[in-house]
C-alpha cells in the first residue's frame, strides 16, 4: 500500500492582528516549532477576499472575486483552488465557518456553518478530526484517504461585530477611545491560547501529529480605532489590517522563520510543495512557493493589495476601489473613487499618518513602487487613473 499523503488542517484565527500574537503563548511556542511567516501581507483585508486569494494563489483581478458583492464570481476557468487540488489526491474535505461562502466550497465533502456566539470551538474541530479518522479507517483496506479540515475560529470576528454594533463609521466615541478599544480587543483574543493547545494536544493523543500539516494563520487584522472611517476592517489598506502571519508545522517540514516580506498568494504553492502535489500548468498562479534550499534566503516579494469597503468614506461593495503596493518598507496607495494617491515610509511612519506623495515624485523608490502598482492596475480595464 502506498504511503498516505499527510492530512492538512488549516485554522483561520479571523482578525488576529500581527502585533498581538506575542500575547498568545501557544502561538509564541509554534513560532519556534514551525515554518513561521512573520512578515506576511494579505492580498485583501477582509475574510472572503483574503481566503479566496490565499487558496487560489491569485490576486482578485484574476480570480474574479474583486468585491464583497462578487463573492460568487470565482472564475474556475482561470483559477484552481486548494480544495480542487486535494480532491484530485483523494482527500476527504471538511469546511466549518460562519459563512459557507467564505471561499469556493463546492468541492468540499462536508460544510458546517456555525454561529460564533454559540460555538464551543474545541468540541467542533475535534469532532471534525475524529470524522476524518473514521473516514480513514473505513477506507484503509482499499485506499488510504487523507483529510483536509478548514476551520474558522470566529470568536475575534464576533468581538468586532459586537463592539462596534450601532456605531457609524465615524463615531467619535469609538475613534477617540483607542486604549479602551485595544483592551477589549485583547480580551477577545485570550481564548485562542487554550483552543490551540487543546487542538495540538488532540493531534498528539491520536497520533495524527506524525502525519498532519497544521497551518494556523490570520486572514486580516482588526481596527481598534486607528483611522476614522474604518471601525473593523476592509475599508482601507493600512498595515494594522493588512499585515498578517502564518505558522505551518508538520512532519518533515522545515523549522524556519521567514522575516522577509511575502504574500498570502504564496501560501497555495507552498502547501502544494509541502504535500508533494504538482501545480496544474493549465491554470494561472501568481504566488510562488516559499520553500527554498537550506542555504538559500527568501527574497522580499512586492505585495499587491486591494479592497472596497462596505462603508467608510468611499464605499465600493460592487468593485474594489483601493489599490496598493507594499515593498522595501514603503507603500503606495491609489483610490480609484477620488483619484488620489498616498505614499508612506513605513519605518519612519509606521502609523501611516504622513502622506509623502507630493514630495517624493522624483525619488527612485517611489518611482519603483508606482511602476509596480501600475503594472497590476493596467491589467484591469475598468480602472482609470485620470
Amino acid at each position: 500500500m502506498h504511503q498516505q499523503k499527510p492530512n492538512l488542517i488549516v485554522v483561520t484565527l479571523d482578525g488576529l492582528r500581527r502585533d498581538k500574537i506575542e500575547q498568545i503563548p501557544a502561538i509564541k511556542k509554534m513560532m519556534d516549532e514551525s515554518f513561521f511567516l512573520s512578515n506576511l501581507v494579505t492580498a485583501v483585508p477582509y475574510t472572503i477576499g483574503s481566503l479566496t486569494s490565499m487558496f487560489s494563489g491569485l490576486y482578485p483581478y484574476n480570480h474574479g472575486v474583486n468585491a464583497y458583492f462578487n463573492i460568487f464570481k470565482f472564475d474556475y476557468t482561470v483559477a484552481k483552488t486548494l480544495v480542487e487540488y486535494l480532491k484530485e489526491q483523494n482527500y476527504y474535505c471538511i469546511f466549518d465557518a460562519l459563512n459557507v461562502n467564505l471561499f469556493p466550497t463546492k468541492e468540499f465533502d462536508e460544510t458546517h456553518p456555525h454561529k460564533s456566539e454559540e460555538t464551543e470551538f474545541k468540541t467542533r474541530i475535534i469532532s471534525h478530526i475524529d470524522s476524518g479518522i473514521q473516514k480513514q479507517q473505513e477506507n484503509q483496506k482499499t485506499n488510504q484517504q487523507p483529510f483536509f479540515i478548514y476551520f474558522q475560529y470566529s470568536k475575534i470576528h464576533h468581538y468586532s461585530v459586537e463592539h462596534t454594533k450601532g456605531l457609524d463609521d465615524f463615531d467619535k466615541t469609538y475613534f477617540s477611545n483607542q486604549d479602551e478599544n485595544f483592551q477589549k480587543y485583547e480580551k477577545s483574543i485570550q481564548g485562542c491560547d487554550k483552543f490551540l493547545n487543546d487542538l495540538q494536544e488532540h493531534l498528539k493523543k491520536t497520533g495524527l501529529d506524525k502525519n498532519t500539516v497544521l497551518m494556523i494563520h490570520a486572514d486580516h487584522g482588526t481596527s481598534c480605532g486607528e483611522k476614522p472611517g474604518e471601525k473593523m476592517y476592509g475599508t482601507y489598506l493600512y498595515d494594522y489590517t493588512t499585515k498578517v502571519w502564518a505558522c505551518i508545522k508538520g512532519p518533515s517540514l522545515p523549522i524556519k522563520k521567514i522575516n522577509q516580506q511575502v504574500r498570502t498568494i504564496d501560501i497555495l504553492p507552498t502547501l502544494l510543495e509541502m504535500l508533494q502535489i504538482p501545480k496544474d500548468s493549465s491554470k494561472k498562479m501568481q504566488g510562488q512557493s516559499l520553500l527554498v534550499a537550506e542555504n538559500e534566503e527568501i527574497q522580499e516579494r512586492p505585495a499587491y493589495l486591494e479592497t472596497g469597503g462596505l462603508g467608510g468614506p468611499n464605499p465600493s461593495p460592487k468593485r474594489h476601489n483601493l489599490f496598493a503596493l507594499r515593498f522595501k518598507n514603503k507603500k503606495i496607495i491609489f483610490n480609484n473613487t477620488t483619484k488620489t494617491w498616498e505614499y508612506y515610509d513605513l519605518i519612519k511612519d509606521p502609523q501611516e499618518t504622513n502622506n509623502l506623495f507630493e514630495t517624493m515624485q522624483q525619488d527612485a523608490e517611489f518611482q519603483e513602487l508606482r511602476t509596480k502598482l501600475l503594472e497590476h492596475l493596467k491589467q484591469q480595464a475598468d480602472i482609470s487613473l485620470e
